[in-house]
């Protein structure tokens, strides 16, 4: 049986040709900024780059068409699911020994989303619905998904603003949600009270009361991260990054990241709300780390095509997907060990 919370191994059933590096010798970058850890995940095996993280960071998944584990800190393969098919998205359940796995639609009219039990290597569920077009036919669907904090339901949203709550003892629908102005939901995050919901849709994000049913604020911007203790989070603002208070969606402070508003790819928040993490679409421009109490610029990191950035549950390390198939991990304990808690800014302020 796999557990997740302890360091063990298993072999795979399939085979994936990967390469694996620690320390890869750019002689372009200094010791602290070179990747801890490289991953080439044959590309076949990661088609629409889906990645997700075990919630101790032990472990990470690989998405596509099979379901690849790793160990997060050696790059060796722990198991691997062969799937029926192209995973878009992942998430791990908090309790660590599920997998919700959601699959793109093209040009179709049905959701579907698989739960994979780690522990069994077997398929839970398999949950779908019919899509309820509103707005016209759009031929590529995404399907967003958040687990609650104590991984009892599981959320989606879709690409028509549909809310979807599914058990996940029975995998039985719970109930939907509808709100006006709401569609193209790209991003849900619960807070921890398990009733509020962080959601990203269009170029508008906003804080949902699942409880009462209805939407408490919405701001505009590209994208969110939310930090795990749910207080605040980061918002992509173009050429700015937003930090918010995410009871009240105030601004809590607002820094300069770039010329062009639309050369800003991503933005993530630690989990401990120390750091953010600016990503670029340009080769060209560099990986960004702000604290983000201060707004001060920490380090950067190379352009190399870096278009999906993650940091670890741990908030010492990140993780880049570049190109297709290659995942980097790199190591910012230093910085994480150098910055201030919120509450310690907020005291001397």
């Amino acid at each position: 049986m796999l557990s997740l919370t302890i360091n063990r191994t298993y072999s795979l059933a399939i085979p994936i040709l990967v390469c694996v590096s620690i320390l890869l010798p750019c002689d372009f970058l200094s010791a602290q900024d070179k990747p801890v850890l490289t991953i080439e995940v044959a590309v076949p095996h990661f088609q629409n780059r889906a990645v997700a993280f075990s919630p101790d960071g032990n472990y990470l998944m690989t998405g596509g068409s099979f379901l690849t584990l790793w160990n997060a800190r050696t790059g060796r393969q722990v198991q691997t699911i062969e799937d029926n098919a192209s995973s878009q998205s992942l998430r791990f359940s908090p309790v660590g020994n599920t997998v919700a796995a959601a699959y793109p639609v093209f040009g179709g009219f049905w959701v579907s989303l698989n739960i994979w039990n780690l522990e069994s290597n077997r398929e839970v569920f398999k949950l779908g619905y019919n899509v309820e077009v509103t707005g016209g036919i759009n031929p590529y669907r995404w399907i967003a998904m958040a687990f609650s904090p104590d991984g009892r339901t599981l959320l989606t949203g879709d690409n028509e603003g549909l809310l979807v709550s599914w058990d996940m003892e029975t995998g039985i629908e719970n109930r939907r949600w509808r709100f006006p102005g709401i569609t193209e939901l790209v991003w849900l995050g619960f807070l921890p009270d398990g009733k509020r919901l962080l959601a990203a849709y269009g170029s508008h994000a906003g804080l949902i009361d699942l409880e009462n049913d209805r939407v408490l604020y919405t701001i505009g911007c590209m994208g969110v991260s939310l930090q795990a203790d749910g207080k605040r989070f980061v918002a992509n603002a173009g050429g700015t990054i937003r930090l918010h208070n995410t009871a009240t969606g105030e601004v809590i402070r607002t820094y300069y990241v770039a010329q062009n508003a639309q050369a800003v790819g991503s933005v993530a928040i630690s989990p401990d709300g120390k750091l953010a993490l600016v990503g670029y679409v340009k080769d060209a421009n560099p990986q960004m780390i702000f604290d983000a109490n201060t707004g001060e610029l920490l380090r950067t990191y190379p352009g190399c095509s870096d278009i999906a950035q993650m940091f670890l549950p741990d908030g010492k390390r990140f993780m880049t997907v570049e190109g297709d198939n290659v995942l980097h991990i790199w190591d910012i304990s230093d910085l994480a060990a150098g910055v201030k808690q919120a509450e310690e800014y907020e005291k001397r302020e």
